[in-house]
């Protein structure tokens, strides 16, 4: 025999005991119709447990008046009741009719038996009641004609004998009919009084109902998360838009305490916000209910974190003291990435304005310097030329020679940085020009420094002069090398990258596509975020006092900007750096890289015209050219060399002019001079060329240029290359 479905009566009786207890102490309802259920529910329930109770004390009357019909039927009902607890484990849950059906009947029994006299309180109270509450003003006015009707049919019908109505129906016909009437009104006023109690009492249930489901669809539906707090700072609701927000349900963010719902720094925001507003409201402050407004950042299931604006109410509670916060908290993260967006940009615009006022400063002064330092420069080599290898100045003078070359270099990088410079950019391939300059960077870099190449499978193609390159790769290998004084590991590396469009929002000189990228990281001690800010601009160095000009990494940037590049250094106290420099890459066929090869300059006989309105210039430029053989004529402006060429008789093989002149420039006169003289080239000198032969530092095809500051040996020997071209 199955033995699983066996209860002993204590185990049925606890049951029973719980089905009862826990309906009768719990009743939630949201509109009049729910409640009536509800009241119906609980009246069934009471009647079982409150019926023995009341036929215990009724049997000493109803032995007394032999009356066992009416024990008979409350056994019989109460039984029929816990037959059915019995069999469904519950109660059932009845109609309002059907039970107001049932309370009529049970009453009018009642009236039956016990006589109008006995039987009235319990009429009144009950039965009115249950009709009011349960059915409304149509169950009052039922009641009301069912009471008529039965009181009609008992006057009628019960024999005068009958001792409970005795008195009853010995009164008059009229009174009995006033005895009905009353009866039947005071039935109807206390009923009617109760169902229009109810009926507003629904009323407001309804709008009540109205309003949340209200308050629910705009809670359900804004992006926002709408949430209440209590006084411990704990979450009482949180609207379904918080999944969306952090990713955790609403379940789990119920869980959690505000310090898991924020990062510390917002959760000591937070606090100390909170603790100022308490303490305005404990000194009585009138403007301590005000609203709070703050943001945080919250971390997200996902391990990411988001922003939040977060608008906070304190509700003061029936004491008014505090009780409970009303917030709304919506999404700021991408409004703070704009902003964080804006901001770099603004700064790199400042830094590129800054360098760009730096470079505009630095190519005037280079014009203005490399004159004197071609005088200086010249001036010594033609004094050495003069001068025996035992003679007594001779060393002043090479010191002389050596400080203007040093100074000509702090020129040429100054116009570097300032994109002044004029290149002559080839297609190269980065992978071979790194791999051509190993040796000379092993002995750059030194034995305690170990040099790593990764070179790039794929041909890393870009268009660039190819002595700025290897300008590129010598000062980021210096600057490595001199940021691991006790050695390290130095590693070269170019690579085929693809920049995208999201990262060319936040780098306004950079278009998405295909770019060589060249990257150089050292082992060193590494840079702090203020230091990364300034170390591209000119004379900026963190060596000590006289080991470094602070000219190398604006040289590089300078260089980079110029051939349309990006550079971008990654650095940290203790942990290295790396520099990455981006050029467009491109798919033409690589160019041969001459290499000069030094020769002694030869002279010549040939009639050269020098253009030049800086006197001492002008007058180097004669010397120099005198010396070795040629036949010089000198003016200080256009308008006095298109004189002198008209007036001069024989030929003017060369014209020598500077680029940047007062009123007419080198070009213009060029241009004017050959439409005299057909065959006279034109060799232009400049060390500031201000775009008038070059377009963005490129230099014009066709042209030949000299740099200055030149040297006695290059000047000759260009001028004899371009007389021979």
């Amino acid at each position: 025999m199955a033995m699983g479905t066996h209860r002993s009566p204590r185990r049925w009786l606890a049951d029973v005991y719980r089905s009862l207890r826990s309906p009768i102490q719990s009743m939630e309802f949201d509109d009049l119709a729910s409640w009536r259920q509800q009241l119906a529910e609980r009246m069934l329930l009471l009647t079982v447990v409150i019926m023995p109770v009341a036929t215990a004390v009724t049997v000493p009357y109803i032995i007394e008046q032999e009356i066992y019909g009416l024990l008979y039927f409350d056994a019989g009902l109460w039984s029929w009741l816990m037959l059915l607890l019995a069999v469904r484990k519950r109660p059932i849950v009845p109609t309002a009719a059907a039970l107001v059906f049932t309370v009529f009947t049970v009453s009018t029994l009642f009236h039956l038996i016990l006589g109008p006299e006995g039987a009235r309180p319990i009429w009144l109270t009950i039965s009115v009641a249950a009709a009011a509450a349960l059915y409304g003003m149509r169950g009052v006015l039922i009641l009301t004609a069912a009471n008529v009707v039965m009181l009609t049919l008992a006057h009628t019908f019960i024999p005068p004998s009958y001792a409970p109505w005795q008195e009853a129906l010995a009164l008059s016909l009229p009174e009995r009919v006033m005895t009905l009437f009353n009866s039947s009104c005071l039935i109807f006023i206390i009923g009617a009084a109760i169902a229009t109690m109810l009926e507003g009492l629904g009323r407001q249930l309804a709008e009540t109902k109205k309003s949340q489901e209200n308050y629910r669809l705009l809670a359900d539906n804004v992006s926002d998360v709408i949430w209440t707090m209590d006084t411990t700072l704990r979450m009482t609701y949180l609207s379904p838009s918080f999944e969306q927000l952090r990713g955790y349900t609403v379940e789990e963010g119920m869980a959690q305490t505000l310090r898991e719902m924020v990062v510390p720094d917002s959760y000591n925001e937070i606090m100390a916000g909170f603790t100022r507003q308490m303490q305005l409201i404990i000194d009585g402050d009138p403007k301590a209910w005000a609203p709070l407004s703050f943001e945080a950042q919250q971390p997200c299931k996902d391990g990411t974190t988001v922003f939040t604006r977060n608008h906070v109410k304190i509700i003061p509670g029936d004491d008014g003291k505090p009780g409970m916060i009303v917030g709304v908290s919506y999404d700021i993260t991408g409004r703070k990435q704009v902003e964080a967006d804006r901001k770099q940009l603004q700064e790199q615009l400042h830094r590129s304005q800054k360098l760009e006022a730096i470079g505009r400063l630095a190519g005037g002064v280079a014009h203005d310097f490399n004159n004197v330092l071609t005088v200086i420069a010249g001036n010594a080599a033609l004094t050495l030329s003069q001068l025996g290898d035992d003679h007594a100045v001779r060393a002043p003078v090479q010191q002389i020679e050596n400080a203007s070359e040093r100074a000509a270099d702090l020129t040429r990088q100054l116009l570097a940085f300032s994109r002044k410079q004029i290149i002559e950019p080839k297609v190269i391939d980065f992978g071979d020009l790194i791999e051509g300059l190993h040796r000379m960077l092993l002995r750059l870099i030194g034995e305690d420094v170990i040099l790593r190449s990764i070179p790039q499978d794929l041909a890393a193609r870009v268009r660039i002069d190819p002595t700025q390159a290897e300008q590129i790769v010598f000062n980021l290998a210096v600057n490595g090398r001199d940021a691991m004084p006790d050695g390290g590991e130095l590693v070269i590396e170019t690579t085929i990258v693809e920049l995208d469009e999201a990262y060319c929002e936040g780098h306004p000189n950079a278009t998405p596509g295909d770019y060589v990228m060249l990257s150089v990281s050292d082992t060193g001690v590494g840079m702090s975020a203020e230091t990364c800010s300034k170390i591209f601009e000119p004379f900026f160095t963190t060596k000590a006092l006289g080991k470094g000009t602070g000219l190398g990494l604006a040289t590089v940037y300078g260089v980079v900007e110029q051939n349309g590049g990006i550079i971008e250094v990654y650095s940290e106290p203790g942990l290295g750096t790396t520099f990455k420099v981006y050029f467009p890459r491109v798919f033409d066929k690589a160019e041969e890289i001459l290499r000069p090869v030094y020769s002694e300059p030869v002279g010549g006989r040939e009639t050269i015209l020098v253009v030049e309105d800086a006197e001492m210039v002008r007058t180097l430029a004669e010397r120099i050219l005198d010396h070795y053989g040629y036949q010089v004529l000198v003016a200080d402006s256009a308008r006095d060399a298109l004189q002198l060429a008209e007036q001069h008789d024989g030929p003017i093989d060369l014209l020598l002019t500077d680029v940047v002149m007062p009123h007419v420039s080198g070009r213009e006169l060029a241009a004017q001079l050959t439409d005299v003289r057909p065959d006279i080239k034109v060799l232009f000198t400049s060390g500031y060329s201000q775009n008038i032969i070059a377009r963005h530092g490129v230099l014009d095809e066709g042209l030949h240029l000299i740099t200055k500051p030149y040297s006695l040996q290059s000047l000759a020997s260009r001028v004899r290359e371009v007389l021979d071209s």
